[in-house]
């Protein structure tokens, strides 16, 4: 869009030429837009409306800096430049925020499943030895303890790592 409007485009036009060369939902989107405009739909409302459908914090950025540039009378290509920018910053922040919070869901994975594992082993070198926990009552409350444990300390490394971006 920057580029259409850097080139002496209006912003109509750089929306029409969005919705004919770029590929779907975002053509789409775009000319729906512009349909809407051509039947007598502001501006402002129409890009509201692709707003409510598309629900994006990104698109919802663009259409303020537009919105904006067109009541304060601002150069619009330096905000859509701006904007790119803090787009691409976002996704790359996102993208480090996952890979970083990757190394904490498999540790919590690993630790998870370890009991499990060791049990398996117990059973297969030594099958008596786990049969006493089960024989006698504080055995019984030991592996409810155990599992309960487990459960929690699942739970805590999900939400250390279930960053929310």
């Amino acid at each position: 869009m920057s580029n259409c409007l850097r080139s002496g485009f209006s912003f109509q036009q750089a929306m029409e030429s969005i919705a004919q060369e770029m590929q779907p939902p975002v053509s789409v989107e775009f000319a729906r837009v512009i349909r809407e405009m051509q039947f007598g739909v502001s501006m402002e409302d129409a890009l509201g409306h692709m707003s409510g459908r598309v629900k994006s914090d990104e698109l919802d950025l663009l259409i303020s800096a537009v919105l904006t540039s067109a009541q304060v009378g601002a150069n619009l290509v330096d905000i859509l430049e701006v904007c790119t920018a803090t787009v691409n910053d976002r996704i790359k922040i996102k993208d480090d925020i996952r890979v970083l919070s990757a190394q904490g869901r498999t540790s919590g994975a690993i630790l998870s499943m370890l009991p499990v594992f060791i049990v398996l082993a117990l059973m297969f070198i030594n099958p008596d030895y786990l049969v006493s926990f089960f024989d006698t009552e504080i055995g019984k409350l030991m592996i409810v303890g155990g599992l309960l444990m487990e459960c929690v300390g699942f739970l805590v490394i999900r939400k250390l790592v279930d960053i929310r971006y």
